[in-house]
C-alpha cells in the first residue's frame, strides 16, 4: 500500500525554513521582491579555502535529461585502481535474476516513468525491484564513449543522487533552490513556469493521499529564495551569471529554464540582462572570452539524451568539453555535466534518506572538469543536486538558501586546488551508432504490449489502453 511508504518524503518536506516567509505565488498573483526572503537571514559562514576561492573563478552547469548512473555508465572501465560502483544485473518481483539489455539513446523507454508514482513502483519499499524491463537497461558503449572518456580523463561521482523522487520540474527546482517548495509532480499542463496559462497547477507531496501526492497544488511559479538571487546579491560585489537555454516544447521560455520558474527573475531586470535567448550563444560567448563567473548551460532538445529523441546529447557534449579544455577557462573553472533525473533506468544502489528522513532517488552520473579536477578520480562521497548549490555557495563565498544546501556535501573532494592545473587531454572518441540486437520489452505479468502502451485489465478492474502510461495508472492499483 501507498501509506505505507509514509517514510519516503520528498525533498520538499525536508527544507531549513530559517527566518524565511516561503510562500508559493498562485497563477494571476504573486509577491513582490520585496517579499522575498532576505540574504541577511542567513549569512554564510566563514569558508576554508578548500573549494578554491581566489583560483576557481567561473562554475558552468551543464544539465541532460533522465539517465541513470547504470544505464549510462555500464561500460565505465576506469584505468586506474578506484572503481566506480556498477552493476549489469538485478532481480524482478519474483527474484528471478534479470541482466540489463542495451537499448539506445533514441529508443522510446516505453513503459518506464519518472513520476512520483514510477519511484514508488521502482523502489518497492526499498526491494529495487518494480522495474520494467525497459528499465532494465543500458546505453550501449559505441553511443557514450565519449562520456566514458572525460569519466576517465577527468572525474565522475558514483555516489551523487537524485534529490527528488519525481520528474524534470521539480528536479530543476530542487537544483534552483535547493528545495521543491513541497512539489512533486511536473504542471498539469504542457507549459511550464510563471508562463503557465491560468489555471495550470503542480501537484504536492502528501503521505496521506493515495500515490502520495495531492490532485491539485499552486501555481508552477515561485516568489521564493533561488541560486539566482544569491549571486545578483553577493558582496562586496554580485556575482555574474548567465542562462543559456533554448526554448523548447510549448512554451516560448523554455519549460527546462529554471530562472522562469521563480516570478521576480522572470518578470524582472534579470530576465533582460542574464536569460540567453538560446543555448547556441553558449560556445561563441566562451570563445570569446565573455562567460559570467557562474553559467547554465541546458542543451536543446536533440542533445539531451532524454529517450525517444534525436539523443546527439554525447556528441554535443564532447564539442563543449573539448572548447572548454581548449580555451583559458579551463585553468581557473569547474565545470559539472549531469542529468536532471533517473528518467525510469534502473540503478543498483538503492537510494538512501537524508539525516532528515526526506528521500532521495536514483543515482545520476555527474562529470566534473577543470585544471583543478583531480584527473582520473571517482568520488565515493554522497552527494546530491543540492550540492551543486552548496558548491557554488563556497566557491563564491554565499550564504546559503535555506534548503538542502545547508547540509548537502559539496564537490570539494573532487578537486584540488594546489595542484599545476595539467594539460587538458582532448576527447576524441566520437558517438558510434548501436548495431547489435535490442531485446524488447516483455510485459509484467497480467500484461501484454500494444503500440504505444499496454493492454490488459488493471486490479481495480478497469481497463489499460494504447495511451496508458503504465506507471502512472498501475499506481491507483497499490
Amino acid at each position: 500500500m501507498f501509506h505505507s511508504f509514509a517514510r519516503v518524503r520528498t525533498s520538499a518536506l525536508a527544507f531549513v525554513f530559517a527566518t524565511f516567509a516561503l510562500s508559493a505565488c498562485s497563477g494571476g498573483g504573486g509577491g513582490s521582491v520585496s517579499q522575498l526572503p532576505q540574504v541577511a537571514a542567513t549569512s554564510a559562514p566563514a569558508r576554508s579555502q578548500s573549494l578554491g576561492e581566489s583560483k576557481i573563478q567561473h562554475v558552468i552547469v551543464v544539465i541532460l535529461e533522465n539517465r541513470s548512473f547504470d544505464n549510462m555508465m555500464q561500460f565505465y572501465d576506469h584505468k586506474k585502481a578506484d572503481i566506480a560502483d556498477i552493476a549489469g544485473t538485478a532481480h524482478d518481483k519474483a527474484g528471478n535474476p534479470v541482466t540489463l539489455t542495451p537499448q539506445t539513446l533514441t529508443a522510446s523507454m516505453n513503459g518506464t516513468g519518472h513520476s512520483h508514482d514510477a519511484f514508488l513502483a521502482d523502489y518497492d519499499n526499498g526491494k529495487n525491484d518494480g522495474w520494467t524491463s525497459y528499465g532494465f537497461s543500458y546505453v550501449p558503449q559505441t553511443e557514450v564513449q565519449p562520456y566514458l572518456d572525460i569519466a576517465n580523463e577527468e572525474a565522475i561521482s558514483d555516489r551523487f543522487f537524485h534529490g527528488v523522487t519525481g520528474p524534470t520540474f521539480p528536479s530543476h527546482l530542487e537544483i534552483g533552490g535547493a528545495q521543491t517548495y513541497g512539489v512533486i509532480d511536473n504542471p498539469s499542463t504542457n507549459t511550464w513556469g510563471c508562463d503557465s496559462p491560468p489555471g495550470t497547477f503542480v501537484k504536492k507531496f502528501d503521505p496521506t493521499m493515495p500515490g502520495e501526492e495531492t490532485t491539485t497544488g499552486p501555481f508552477p511559479c515561485f516568489e521564493e529564495l533561488s541560486i539566482f538571487d544569491l549571486l545578483d546579491r553577493a558582496k562586496p560585489a554580485p556575482i555574474t551569471w548567465r542562462y543559456f537555454d533554448e526554448p523548447q516544447g510549448y512554451s516560448a521560455v523554455g519549460n527546462l529554464n529554471i530562472a522562469g520558474y521563480f516570478r521576480h527573475i522572470r518578470s524582472g531586470p534579470d530576465w533582460t540582462n542574464d536569460i540567453a535567448k538560446s543555448d547556441a550563444e553558449f560556445l561563441p560567448a566562451l570563445a570569446a572570452g565573455t562567460l559570467p563567473q557562474v553559467s547554465f548551460l541546458i542543451p536543446n532538445e536533440s542533445s539531451t539524451d532524454g529517450a525517444g529523441t534525436p539523443s546527439l546529447g554525447p556528441t554535443y557534449i564532447k564539442s563543449v568539453v573539448n572548447a572548454f579544455g581548449a580555451s583559458p577557462y579551463y585553468n581557473n573553472s569547474l565545470m559539472l555535466i549531469t542529468w536532471d533525473d533517473w528518467g525510469g533506468m534502473y540503478d543498483h544502489v538503492v537510494p538512501p534518506t537524508r539525516p532528515d528522513g526526506s528521500h532521495l532517488s536514483w543515482r545520476k552520473p555527474i562529470l566534473f572538469v577543470g585544471g583543478y579536477v583531480k584527473h582520473g578520480f571517482v568520488s565515493h562521497v554522497q552527494t546530491e543536486d543540492a550540492s551543486i548549490d552548496t558548491t557554488i555557495e563556497r566557491i563564491f563565498n554565499l550564504p546559503t538558501l535555506g534548503g538542502h544546501d545547508v547540509a548537502a556535501n559539496d564537490f570539494a573532494d573532487v578537486l584540488d586546488t594546489t595542484q599545476t592545473p595539467p594539460a587538458f587531454v582532448p576527447i576524441t572518441s566520437n558517438q558510434g551508432v548501436f548495431t547489435g540486437s535490442v531485446t524488447p520489452p516483455r510485459p509484467l505479468a497480467g500484461f501484454r504490449l500494444i503500440p504505444g502502451g499496454f493492454a490488459g485489465t488493471r486490479t481495480n478492474g478497469k481497463p489499460f489502453s494504447a495511451n496508458d502510461d503504465y506507471y502512472g495508472q498501475r499506481s491507483a492499483d497499490y
